[in-house]
C-alpha cells in the first residue's frame, strides 16, 4: 500500500489506494458531520441514538485539538478530495500501547466499494508504524455484516461477544469485540496486501460472525458441498471458493 504523509495548510494527509486521511477541518467537514450523524441509515451502525445539534458538533470539532493525546481523528476523503467519512483512534493508552478504533463512511454512495477497508489499513499503519501502538480494538454490532467483513479483511480477529448489549432497530443486539495486534498485522499486511495487491478473505474466519471456521470431512447441511467449512460459533457453512470472494 502506498502511504504518504505531507503537510498542506497545516493538515497531515495519509494516502492509500482509494482515500486519504486528513485532519478534520471545521469549514470543510462540519456540515457533512451534522448531516450524517442525524441520518438513521448511517447511525444504525453506531452506538449513537440521540439527535446531534449544530452546537454539539461544533464543540466536538473545537475539542479535537485539546484531546489529541487520547484521540486522533481524521476525515476520510477520496483521491479527488470528496469528503466521505471519519475515522480515528480513541482512548489511546500510552502505557499499555492500545487504542479503540472508530470509523464511519457517511456518504452512502461509497458503501461497499472498498473505501472503508482502505481507510482502515491506512489508520492501522499509522497506529502501528508511527505511534508504535501494539493493539487496536474495535466494536461492531452483530448485524453490521459489511463492517465485520472489512474488519476481518484488515486483520482483526474476534475476541468475544457482549450479548444483547445495544438496543437497535427495535431489539437488543450483540456487540462483537474485535482486535488486531501490531506483530500479526504486519505479517498479515505484508502477505495479503503487498504481494497480492488486494485483501482476500481468510478462509478460517467466519464471514457472518468472525468466529473460527473448521474444515469438515462432510457438510452438515448440504451434501453437494465438496470443500466445506463450518463456523464453530454460529454454524454457518460454506465452500472455500465462496469464502475467497
Amino acid at each position: 500500500m502506498e502511504e504518504e504523509a505531507k503537510m498542506e495548510n497545516n493538515a497531515v494527509s495519509l494516502r492509500g489506494k482509494k482515500v486519504a486521511l486528513c485532519v478534520p477541518d471545521r469549514i470543510k467537514h462540519l456540515e457533512n458531520a451534522i448531516k450524517w450523524m442525524n441520518d438513521p441509515e448511517v447511525t444504525q451502525f453506531v452506538t449513537t441514538y440521540l439527535p446531534v445539534t449544530r452546537d454539539f458538533e461544533e464543540a466536538w470539532f473545537d475539542n479535537l485539538g485539546k484531546e489529541r493525546e487520547k484521540n486522533v481523528v481524521f476525515a476520510i476523503e477520496t483521491k479527488d478530495g470528496k469528503h466521505i467519512g471519519f475515522t480515528g483512534l480513541h482512548n489511546i493508552n500510552w502505557h499499555d500501547r492500545t487504542a479503540v478504533v472508530g470509523a464511519i463512511i457517511g456518504d452512502k454512495e461509497y458503501w461497499g466499494k472498498g473505501h472503508g477497508t482502505d481507510s482502515m489499513m491506512i489508520l492501522l499503519s499509522y497506529a502501528f508504524l508511527t505511534l508504535d501502538l501494539r493493539k487496536v480494538r474495535a466494536s461492531i454490532l452483530a448485524f453490521n455484516q459489511r463492517s465485520l467483513k472489512h474488519a476481518i479483511k484488515c486483520g482483526y480477529r474476534k475476541e468475544g461477544v457482549s450479548e444483547k448489549q445495544y438496543y437497535k432497530n427495535g431489539k437488543y443486539v450483540d456487540e462483537i469485540l474485535m482486535a488486531v495486534f501490531k506483530n500479526k498485522w504486519i505479517l498479515f499486511q505484508n502477505r495479503e496486501f503487498r504481494e497480492k495487491g488486494e485483501l482476500t478473505f481468510p478462509q478460517d474466519i467466519c464471514p457472518k460472525c468472525a468466529g473460527k471456521m473448521k474444515k469438515l470431512a462432510r457438510p452438515v447441511s448440504r451434501s453437494e458441498y465438496r470443500n466445506c467449512w463450518r463456523c464453530e460459533d454460529c454454524g454457518f457453512e460454506t465452500e472455500l471458493t465462496e469464502m475467497q470472494k
